[in-house]
């Protein structure tokens, strides 16, 4: 996966029934990412209404490692929900996670064409940087956070083949 690029498209995602209808109609536009680096979040096929606490969750993404991505209706921060039920913060709404993984897919590098650990380092302080422009609330948790996750993949070089 290291030199898997993809690019970055928003795409109409159509919502079950229970989702509040101002919710569906953003999720069919302007949409949702289609895709993050060939699977670290993939869009479902429907939008679905979770129940939980407070006014609930709606689904929209899947994570890579397990979980999905969901909108807490309380706030309509985006987290992932892994299959134990533990929230990992993602951005504050779903434009800034949408503008995140824009970012984060433009300044992507060809892994393939790299041979110094070095550049890790280098590439992973570009896309906090740019996450961090977008969403502080993206890297500003006390818990593990998914982009605070990503960026460390990216500096201890799991990216390089």
């Amino acid at each position: 996966m290291s030199d898997a690029r993809t690019a970055f498209r928003l795409v109409s995602l159509r919502s079950e029934p229970a989702v509040p209808p101002w919710l569906a109609a953003r999720l069919l536009e302007p949409g949702v990412p289609e895709d993050f680096l060939d699977g670290h979040y993939t869009v479902l096929d429907v939008a679905r209404f979770e129940e939980g606490a407070g006014l609930g969750r709606v689904s929209f993404g899947n994570a890579e490692w397990g979980g999905r991505f969901q909108i807490d209706l309380d706030d309509l921060k985006i987290w992932v929900v892994n299959d134990a039920g533990n929230l990992y913060p993602v951005n504050s709404s779903l434009d800034q996670f949408s503008e995140c993984v824009r970012v984060v897919t433009e300044c992507w590098p060809d892994w393939s064409a790299v041979d110094d650990f070095d550049y890790c380092e280098v590439i992973a302080t570009r896309i906090r940087d740019e996450i961090v422009a977008v969403d502080d609330f993206a890297m500003a948790s006390d818990t593990e956070s998914f982009w605070e996750t990503f960026y460390s993949d990216v500096r201890i070089g799991v990216y390089l083949e």
